[in-house]
């Protein structure tokens, strides 16, 4: 069968075409109707992306908001250190933003600074927006399990959305009251949380500083399609601080990965490829906008399931139809 190139999963049966005859009698191809799955999915990540995602709050106070409204309405707290920011060294940069080691104080940080101060439009997920969830999420179930009384009983092999969901709302004040999981047989019982990047929360930042940082510590062009990425003074920038993680020689070690893949896993997220240069140190999970959690657009039943730490040394089997328009 012959095919024509198509927006939704990039080819469309010739039997499909639509031709009309024009008034002198010769045919004319008219271009094939927009999918209307890919309309409605442009229409749900128009929707996800308008949901808010940053709170005015410290960290500690938005760590400790656990109802169930909380874990579906995430809200990432505000870093509130005011000290001074001194530039370090650039970490990396791509399709998201650009990171730098800082010093604040006394303390060394990973500072991550995003290009988009608002959506994008289409299907490409908003950075900021991904990022701010997955760390808010990931705080307050951390803060759950170091705080509670008795352990967090999850769902051993989730594979559904409502059973990721299950799991996610046993972290909250609601789903720890009712321990759904607890006489389930092979239920995954949490008293410590595996090791997880910490996350210090949003800040904004000037564009006036970021082009007075020294050339040696700027990235050279980044371009994203025909478009060349930049900070421009006139504007302000999101930002995230995170836990700076030290380099380890020893390689990553699979056991620290696992246990990372595991707790997202189970908690509701689901992965497209895992990158190795999106790890670091002993095997710590460094870019928070590779897991896709729940309440966002990219989620997908069949991306979500268990992942191994052994991906991340083998080339991928299988690629992804839905990268490119849902990430």
């Amino acid at each position: 069968m012959m095919y024509a190139m198509h927006a939704d999963n990039g080819y469309l049966p010739l039997k499909h075409r639509v031709y009309t005859m024009s008034q002198s009698g010769r045919t004319q191809r008219q271009p094939p109707k927009p999918s209307p799955l890919l309309e409605d999915f442009e229409r749900w990540c128009r929707v996800v992306k308008e949901k808010p995602f940053l709170d005015e709050k410290p960290m500690s106070d938005t760590a400790a908001a656990c109802a169930w409204q909380d874990f579906k309405r995430p809200l990432l707290g505000r870093f509130t250190r005011h000290e001074r920011v001194d530039f370090i060294e650039l970490l990396g940069y791509g399709e998201d933003g650009i990171v730098w080691k800082v010093n604040i104080g006394s303390q060394a940080c990973a500072l991550k600074v995003f290009w988009d101060n608002k959506p994008l439009e289409g299907t490409k997920y908003w950075a900021v927006q991904r990022e701010c969830q997955n760390a808010s999420l990931l705080t307050k179930m951390r803060y759950v399990i170091n705080n509670s009384s008795d352990p967090i009983w999850l769902h051993p092999n989730p594979t559904t959305f409502r059973e990721a969901a299950s799991n996610l709302h046993a972290f909250s004040d609601e789903g720890r009251s009712r321990q759904l999981y607890r006489k389930m047989p092979g239920a995954v019982e949490y008293n410590t949380a595996p090791r997880l990047r910490e996350c210090y929360g949003w800040a904004r930042i000037s564009g006036r500083e970021l082009c007075a940082i020294p050339a040696h510590l700027r990235p050279p062009e980044m371009r994203s399609g025909n478009q060349v990425r930049n900070f421009w003074p006139t504007e302000e920038y999101y930002a995230i601080l995170y836990e700076y993680v030290f380099s380890s020689g020893a390689g990553l070690d699979v056991d620290v990965v696992q246990a990372q893949l595991d707790f997202l896993w189970l908690g509701g997220w689901c992965f497209l490829d895992l990158q190795p240069a999106n790890w670091g140190g002993v095997g710590i999970l460094l870019d928070m906008a590779d897991p896709i959690c729940l309440w966002h657009a990219g989620w997908f039943k069949s991306r979500y399931g268990k992942r191994y730490a052994r991906e991340l040394t083998e080339v991928p089997a299988n690629h992804d139809p839905l990268r490119t328009i849902a990430q």
